[in-house]
C-alpha cells in the first residue's frame, strides 16, 4: 500500500514489504556542518496498513539502541502512521568495538578509551544533535509537515532537543522515563533522591519482619564498603565458585538496574540485611544477575559504542570539556569532598562520583568542540509525560523538572511498575492524542513483587514440614525452598536478558554451589549439586515426560538419601517418599516459590472476579511435579469454590 500522505507525493523514500509494514533506507551525511565526508544508510520502518492521521515518530529509549519496539504504541494509535529508524551508530551500520562490549558494565573506562582511539575522529558525529538533523531529513523525506514524537528514556532527550531546533514541526510529545533537555546527570542525584522514596514505600509493610530502617541499611553497607569492598563468592554456571567482590558504586548500580527486574528490586532489602549479618551470597547474585543483563544487549540489540559516543560526547561532567584524564580525576575528587553528604544518602557522594558514566568517560578523549547549549526556556507544544512513581533511574523528580520547562506540559504520575503503561496511562495516552484533557492522577499501586525476607543460611533457620520434625524435616524443608528459588532465579534472570531466549541452553550456578542445565527445546533438565541451603545439595535429572523426579540429596552430616518427589492435591506442592539419613520419609513439601504464590494468587482473584456470588476458592491450577519448572504458568482456572448454602457449611461447589 502507498504511504498516502497528503503531501507526500514527492517523498524520495522507497519503501518495500518488510515483517507486516514497508522499509526503506534513509541516506544522511555523516557531518551535517558538511565540513567532514562520509554518508550513513539509516533503515526507516513504517506501519502501511491503516489509513493515517499523521505520523508518529518512536525513538528508541537508550542511546546506541536500535529500533524499539512500536506494540503499545500501535494499540494506543489507531490512526496513526507508526514510524521507526535505526539512529545513527546502529542496526546495519552498528559501531563495534568488542573490548567494550564485552566489559564490566560498572567499570568500562579502559575499554571506552580504547573504542575512542579505534572510532577516531568520526566519534563527535552520534550525538543528539546528529540525530535531530537526522530526524528533520526523514520528516522532510516523509513529506509529513509535523511529527509527534514518543520517546522514553535518551529518547526523550533526543525529542526535546529536536523541538527545540525545530519548534514548528513538532505536533505533540509523548515522553516516559524523560531525561532533562539539560542533559543527563552522571551524579544521579535525583535517582537517589528517588531511592530513599521507593525504598521506603517497598518495605512499609513487609520488611518490619528483618528491618526496622531499609535506607539506613544501606547507608550503613556503603560506610562499610567505603573502608573496603564486600568479598564473596559467586557460582559460575559450571558449579564452581569464585571469588568476587561489591563496591559501594555497584550497590548503586544494582538498584538503579531493579528498576527492569521486580525480582531484584524485591529482594534488594533482605540482600543488604544479610551482607551486614555476614552473608554476601545474596547481594553477589543480584551483581550478577545486573552486570549480566547488560553484557548480553551487545552485539545484538544494540552498540556499546555507540551509547559511549553519545554518553561521552555529550553529557556534562563535572571537568572541564577537553580535560585530560589527571584533571578529570582531581575535579572528581573536589567534587566528592565539595558535596553534601545529605544530598547523596542513602549512599555518600564517593559512590556517587564512581558511577558507571563517570568510570565510564574519564579516559575518554572528547573529539567534539562543547558540550550541548543550555536549552533555556522550552517551545510551547503540547507535552504528555508519563513518569512511573517506582521507578529509580528516570524518577519523577526529573520528570517535574522537564514539565516545568514546557508551557504547556502535563506530568501525569503512573501506578505501573515494570510496564510500558497501566490502564490509566493509557487511557491519558488516548485522551492527550484526541486534544481532551488529561486526568490529574492515577491510582497509587503496590510493589508488583513485595519485599521479601533473608534467604536461609543453614537448615537450622528452617522450621521442619509437617509431620516430619527435626532436622530431617529441615531438610525437607531445604528441598522446597530450593526449588522455588531455583525458579525465581531463573526468571530473575530472563527478565530483561534476551540472550538467554536465544541461547537454546540454560545454565547457571546455585546461590551457594552446585549448577543447573535446562535444554530449552528437548526440555530435560540436569541438577548437579545445587546448593541454596548451605549444607543441602541436589542432584536429578528429569524432563516433562518423567514419573516424578528422582533427586538424590547430599545433606548435612548424615542427613543423605534417596528421594522421588510427586505430584500431590496441593497445587503448589508435592509428595515426598525415599529416605533420608537412613529413615523412610513420607511428606507433603511446598515449593517457596514467590513468582508462583503471586500466580496463584492473581489467576485465583481472576477466577473469582468472574463469577456472580461471592466465592471461597482453592488453587486455581494444579501443579505437576514431572514439568514443575514449566508447569507454573497459570492454566485455565477451574477452581474448587464454596458458594451460596456451600459456602455456609464449607462444602465444596461442583462445576
Amino acid at each position: 500500500m502507498a504511504f498516502a500522505l497528503p503531501d507526500a507525493a514527492g517523498a524520495a523514500l522507497r519503501f518495500r514489504d518488510c515483517d507486516g509494514g514497508e522499509c526503506a533506507r534513509l541516506t544522511v551525511p555523516l557531518d551535517h556542518g558538511g565540513t567532514v565526508p562520509g554518508r550513513l544508510s539509516l533503515t526507516v520502518r513504517h506501519d502501511s496498513l491503516r489509513p493515517p492521521r499523521g505520523v508518529t515518530l518512536v525513538l528508541p529509549g537508550a542511546a546506541g539502541a536500535p529500533n524499539p519496539s512500536t506494540y503499545e504504541w500501535e494499540e494506543l494509535m489507531a490512526q496513526q502512521d507508526i514510524v521507526i529508524f535505526e539512529p545513527r551508530g546502529t542496526g546495519r551500520g552498528a559501531l563495534r568495538c568488542r573490548d567494550l562490549e564485552a566489559a564490566t558494565a560498572t567499570d568500562a573506562g579502559r575499554e571506552a578509551a580504547a573504542c575512542a582511539a579505534l572510532l577516531g575522529e568520526k566519534r563527535r558525529f552520534y550525538r543528539a544533535a546528529d540525530t535531530v538533523e537526522d530526524i528533520e531529513l526523514l520528516r522532510r523525506e516523509l513529506g509529513a509537515e509535523r511529527l509527534t514524537i514518543a520517546a522514553p528514556g535518551y529518547g526523550s532527550y533526543v525529542a526535546q532537543r529536536y523541538a527545540l531546533r525545530y519548534p514548528e514541526r513538532v505536533e505533540r510529545m509523548i515522553l516516559t522515563s524523560a531525561v532533562d533537555a539539560a542533559g543527563f546527570d552522571p551524579l544521579y542525584r535525583d535517582s537517589v533522591i528517588a531511592a530513599r522514596r521507593v525504598l521506603a514505600d517497598l518495605c512499609a509493610s513487609r520488611c518490619r519482619r528483618f528491618t526496622r530502617d531499609v535506607n539506613g541499611d544501606t547507608q550503613g553497607l556503603v560506610a562499610e564498603l567505603a573502608d573496603s569492598p564486600l568479598r564473596g563468592w559467586i557460582v559460575r554456571p559450571d558449579g564452581r565458585r569464585r571469588a568476587a567482590t561489591l563496591t559501594r558504586q555497584e550497590l548503586l548500580f544494582i538498584l538503579l538496574s531493579s528498576d527492569d527486574s521486580p525480582i531484584a528490586r524485591a529482594d534488594y532489602p533482605a540482600a543488604v540485611v544479610s551482607a551486614l549479618r555476614g552473608d554476601p551470597a545474596p547481594l553477589l547474585r543480584l551483581k550478577r544477575r545486573a552486570t549480566a543483563g547488560i553484557g548480553s544487549l551487545y552485539p545484538r540489540y544494540a552498540s556499546a559504542a555507540a551509547a559511549a559516543a553519545a554518553t561521552c560526547e555529550e553529557v556534562r561532567f563535572p571537568w572541564s570539556w577537553n580535560a585530560p584524564p589527571a584533571e578529570r580525576a582531581e575535579a572528581a575528587y573536589r567534587t566528592e569532598t565539595t558535596m553534601d553528604p545529605s544530598a547523596a544518602f542513602p549512599f555518600d557522594p564517593g559512590a556517587l562520583v564512581r558511577s558507571e558514566p563517570m568510570r565510564l568517560c574519564a579516559r575518554w578523549p572528547t573529539a567534539s568542540a562543547g558540550p550541548p547549549p543550555e536549552p533555556g526556556p522550552m517551545p510551547d507544544v503540547p507535552v504528555l509525560l508519563l513518569a512511573d512513581g517506582p521507578e529509580i533511574g528516570a524518577p519523577v523528580e526529573t520528570a517535574a523538572r522537564v514539565a516545568a520547562r514546557f508551557p504547556r506540559a502535563k506530568l501525569l504520575v503512573t501506578g505501573a511498575p515494570f510496564e510500558a503503561f497501566d490502564d490509566c496511562g493509557e487511557r491519558a495516552v488516548r485522551r492527550f492524542m484526541r486534544g481532551d484533557r488529561v486526568q490529574d492522577r492515577c491510582p497509587k499501586s503496590g510493589p508488583l513483587i513485595p519485599a521479601t525476607a533473608p534467604l536461609p543460611v543453614s537448615i537450622r533457620s528452617l522450621e521442619p514440614v509437617r509431620g516430619l520434625p527435626g532436622r530431617r524435616g529441615q531438610v525437607a524443608r531445604a528441598i522446597g525452598a530450593t526449588m522455588g528459588d531455583l525458579i525465581d532465579d531463573y526468571f530473575a534472570r530472563v527478565f530483561g536478558n534476551a540472550g538467554f531466549a536465544l541461547a537454546g541452553v540454560y545454565r547457571a550456578g546455585g546461590l551457594r554451589g552446585g549448577s543447573i542445565r535446562i535444554a530449552t527445546e528437548s526440555e530435560r533438565t540436569r541438577l548437579t549439586r545445587y546448593e541454596f541451603v548451605r549444607g543441602v545439595r541436589l542432584s536429578s535429572r528429569w524432563d516433562n515426560e518423567s514419573e516424578g523426579i528422582r533427586v538424590r540429596v547430599d545433606g548435612p552430616g548424615r542427613l543423605d538419601g534417596a528421594l522421588r518427589l510427586l505430584e500431590s492435591d496441593d497445587e503448589l506442592a508435592f509428595r515426598v517418599r525415599g529416605r533420608l539419613g537412613g529413615r523412610r520419609v513420607r511428606t507433603q513439601v511446598r515449593v517457596e516459590s514467590r513468582l508462583l504464590t503471586l500466580f496463584e494468587e492473581a489467576e485465583l482473584a481472576r477466577a473469582a472476579a468472574a463469577l456472580p456470588w461471592p466465592v471461597r476458592c482453592g488453587p486455581p491450577y494444579r501443579f505437576s511435579s514431572s514439568s514443575w519448572l514449566d508447569s507454573f504458568l497459570p492454566r485455565r482456572p477451574t477452581p474448587r469454590c464454596a458458594s451460596g448454602a456451600a459456602a455456609a457449611t464449607g462444602s465444596p461447589a461442583r462445576g
